[in-house]
Order: structure tokens, then C-alpha cells, then sequence
């Protein structure tokens, strides 16, 4: 299986932001969260 990168940004943990990216193909999303105190991984098809 290869490994694409569709997205590099710079994460400080406990800092509110959302990151998010689509894959090259398919209908695949990956969204990461951080709200601040926690964080979330959410994975999508």
C-alpha cells in the first residue's frame, strides 16, 4: 500500500484547529480536531 501526503501543517497540542484533507482518490476524508483539550481523529468513506 503507498502512502500519500495531501497535507503538512504545524500541530501545537491544546491549540484550537481543525485539519482536514481528501484523498487523491476515492472518497476517503481524514479530519483531525483539537478543541483545545482533546483531540480527535475522525476517518471517513
Amino acid at each position: 500500500m503507498t502512502i500519500t501526503v495531501t497535507v503538512q501543517t504545524q500541530l501545537i497540542v491544546g491549540e484550537k484547529q481543525v485539519i482536514e484533507s481528501l484523498a487523491p482518490e476515492g472518497s476517503y476524508t481524514a479530519v483531525f480536531e483539537d478543541d483545545g483539550q482533546t483531540g480527535y481523529f475522525y476517518a471517513f468513506d
